[in-house]
C-alpha cells in the first residue's frame, strides 16, 4: 500500500508540473479477490495526495460496473434496471408504432444496455444471464404484439435475434477472429498462446489456429479470463466443427 500511496504522490507531482489537477472526487478505490481473501484485508482506505479515498464494493469502469468478487452481479442488476425502464416507456406508446419504429427503439434503448460490455459476462452463471433474456424476449414479443405467454424462442426466431448466451459467445468470438487475423489490439494477442500439437495426421488443416488453454488453480477468476475464455470457446467451435 505505501508503494501505491507513493506512485500516485508522484503522479500527483508531475500533474501538478504540467499544470493538471488530479481530482480526489472522482477518484475510486476497490480490491479485487475472493470472498476468503478479502476477509483478510483490513485496508478501508488509501491516501492519494494527501486525500483519503475510501474502499469501494463496486465502481463504475468505462460504463461497466464491476464489484470486488467480480461476479458482475451490479452490472447486470443496473444495466436490467436501465433496460426495463426504457421497456416501459416504448411499451405505453406501442400502439402509436409501428413494427419498424418499435424494433429500432427497442434494440436502440433496451437492447443496446443488455450488449453492453456483454463480452465480460462470457462464464456467468445462467441465473444470472436470465434476467437479462426475460428483458429481451419482452421486447421480442413487444415489437411482434405477441401475448404473455406466447414462445418466446419463436419470437426470437422470427426477429432473427440471437439469445443472449448465444449473444455474449458471438462476440467473444468476434474478438478471436480478430486475433488470428491480427486486427485486434497488441494487448489482447499478448494474452494467448498458441497450440503447437506434438503430433498431427497428414490430413488435418495446419492452417487452422488453435490456442492452448492455460490452467489456472483458481476456477473462479482464472476461467474468466480472455486468455481462458478465448482459447476455451475456439477449442469448442473446432470440435463442433468436426462433429458436423
Amino acid at each position: 500500500m505505501q508503494e501505491l500511496e507513493q506512485c500516485a504522490l508522484i503522479i500527483n507531482d508531475w500533474m501538478n508540473e504540467n499544470k493538471l489537477k488530479m481530482n480526489a472526487s472522482k477518484t475510486e478505490f476497490i480490491m479485487f479477490g475472493s470472498r476468503q481473501q478479502l476477509d483478510k484485508c483490513v485496508t478501508s482506505s488509501i491516501n492519494i495526495a494527501n486525500d483519503n479515498i475510501e474502499k469501494q464494493k463496486c465502481i463504475r469502469y468505462l460504463g461497466a460496473f464491476l464489484d470486488e468478487s467480480l461476479n458482475f452481479e451490479e452490472h447486470i442488476k443496473r444495466k436490467c434496471r436501465t433496460a426495463m425502464l426504457n421497456f416501459f416507456k416504448i411499451k405505453s406508446v406501442r400502439k402509436y408504432l409501428t413494427r419498424e419504429a418499435t424494433e429500432i427503439l427497442c434494440l436502440s434503448l433496451v437492447i443496446s444496455h443488455l450488449d453492453y460490455c456483454n463480452v465480460v459476462l462470457y462464464g456467468v452463471p445462467q441465473h444470472d444471464l436470465n434476467k437479462m433474456q426475460r428483458i429481451q424476449n419482452m421486447c421480442a414479443k413487444l415489437i411482434l404484439k405477441r401475448k404473455k405467454y406466447d414462445s418466446s424462442r419463436q419470437a426470437l426466431f422470427d426477429l432473427h435475434w440471437l439469445p443472449v448466451k448465444a449473444r455474449i459467445e458471438f462476440k467473444m468470438m468476434t474478438f478471436m477472429y480478430n486475433c488470428s487475423r491480427g486486427n485486434a489490439p497488441a494487448y489482447l494477442m499478448e494474452l494467448l498462446s498458441h497450440h503447437i500439437p506434438t503430433r498431427s495426421l497428414r490430413s488435418s488443416d495446419h492452417s487452422s489456429l488453435s490456442y492452448s488453454v492455460p490452467f489456472n488453480k483458481r476456477r473462479t477468476f482464472g476461467d474468466m479470463g480472455f486468455s481462458n475464455c478465448g482459447a476455451e470457446i475456439v477449442e469448442h467451435t473446432a470440435n463442433c466443427n468436426q462433429g458436423i
